[in-house]
């Protein structure tokens, strides 16, 4: 799937994608992501860009990746390591 379609998959979509292991959450972000940052120009979506001593954050999703791939893993797991069903 292209990013424009992963971005435009509905919840109930994406949770069934999600469960068949076709899709996962961190590639769906990433997509939001890459589509967001196509479209910055034309409609200014990052208001705000973080910056480390002055200077711009070249991957300013670096820790909302992370967050996300820790996330994932839990949601393949389950509670307490279990797997999920």
């Amino acid at each position: 799937m292209s990013d424009a379609e992963l971005c435009y998959l509905s919840a109930a979509e994406a949770l069934r994608l999600f469960r068949k292991k076709k899709l996962s959450p961190l590639d769906l972000m990433e997509a939001v992501i890459r589509r967001a940052e196509a479209v910055q120009p034309k409609v200014n979506c990052f208001t705000c860009v973080p910056k480390i001593n002055g200077k711009p954050l070249r991957n300013p999703f670096l820790g909302l990746a992370m967050a996300f791939e820790t996330a994932q893993g839990q949601w393949y797991r389950g509670p307490e390591g279990r797997p999920k069903l």
